[in-house]
């Protein structure tokens, strides 16, 4: 004998506890991405700036200590020594056909002195020797470096509104670019450097305004000549130097505590919300990939702080 009001219950029960198990599957909790892997790999006492860096292709990472007028140099095996010391206080460093460039000021800021009129470029041989130098009397204050082409590398200026373009053969200094948009806003309370990173991108280069917390494009040409003024990428707020990943986002540091990422879609985010205490400089760690970084700071010293200045490296999970 059947019954078919049972059964029916029956089969509307199993029906709905499928569906009941297949809502609780599709509710479970989302994949969590991983937190990048922040370590240090090298640490300077309290009073270092670490300022700027360029990671050669031998795995070395070369490193401007402000404070000190010395280049650092951490080894792939992870240790670190004195590569060069130099005659004036370096801000960046770029390697050169005959060993290196570096744009370096006379006086030093964070003593207080009065760093405009004493700009100048340090030529290292390949040994980190200071072989010559010459001076930039137009310049105000140097900043970051990027080669435009083999004998040319342009240098941001943070004080005169300016980007110049410096002739490695021929040891001379000239505008490639002067406008506004590269300077400093007015009365700000601490200084804070107008231009500062500088990188190529896919559309030309790519600059960094610390005080106007903004990203610009200038498009190059291909005499490498300016083309036009610069236009506004982002307002990102603090920035100080920064990377273009192979995605097209832009990772950039704070002089902070936070290492942060302006996506292809604008949106900011923090990478680091803190311990990057604050950080200058970054790049790829070795160079040819885009999952590692080597990351510099100045131990907040900048902005009062008593931390020692550290080397770091960040690794982003694989996806």
């Amino acid at each position: 004998m059947t019954f078919p009001v049972i059964r029916r219950s029956l089969d509307v029960g199993l029906t709905l506890a499928v569906t009941i198990v297949a809502a609780l599957l599709s509710m479970a909790a989302p994949v969590v991405a991983q937190m990048p892997e922040l370590r240090i790999l090298a640490s300077y006492p309290h009073g270092n700036f670490l300022e700027n860096l360029e990671v050669q292709s031998d795995g070395r990472v070369l490193i401007t200590n402000y404070p000190t007028k010395t280049i650092e140099v951490l080894h792939p095996d992870g240790t670190v020594a004195t590569f060069a010391e130099l005659s004036a206080y370096p801000l960046s460093i770029i390697s050169t056909a005959e060993g290196y460039l570096v744009a370096a000021s006379g006086k030093s800021l964070l003593a207080g002195e009065d760093v405009t009129g004493t700009q100048q470029f340090l030529l290292l041989d390949k040994s980190g020797t200071e072989i010559d130098k010459f001076s930039a009397p137009q310049a105000l204050y140097l900043n970051g470096m990027v080669r435009l082409d083999e004998d040319t590398v342009l240098v941001a200026d943070s004080l005169a509104e300016t980007i110049w373009e410096v002739n490695t053969s021929s040891l001379t200094v000239a505008p490639w670019m002067v406008d506004s948009a590269l300077g400093v806003l007015p009365d700000q309370p601490i200084f804070l450097p107008g231009a500062n990173g500088l990188k190529m991108g896919a559309d030309g280069l790519v600059v960094s305004n610390t005080s106007k917390g903004t990203l610009l494009s200038i498009k190059v040409g291909q005499d490498g000549s300016a083309l036009g003024a610069p236009q506004m990428i982002a307002h990102v707020g603090r920035i100080d130097d920064f990377w273009i990943r192979d995605s097209g986002s832009i990772l950039f540091t704070t002089h902070s505590d936070e290492l942060r990422s302006l996506s292809v879609d604008g949106d900011v985010e923090d990478v680091i919300s803190i311990g990057c205490d604050g950080c200058t400089a970054l790049a790829p760690f070795p160079l040819g990939q885009d999952t590692t970084f080597v990351i510099i700071n100045d131990g907040n010293l900048y902005e009062g702080g008593d931390d020692p200045a550290t080397v770091l490296s960040l690794t982003f999970a694989a996806q």
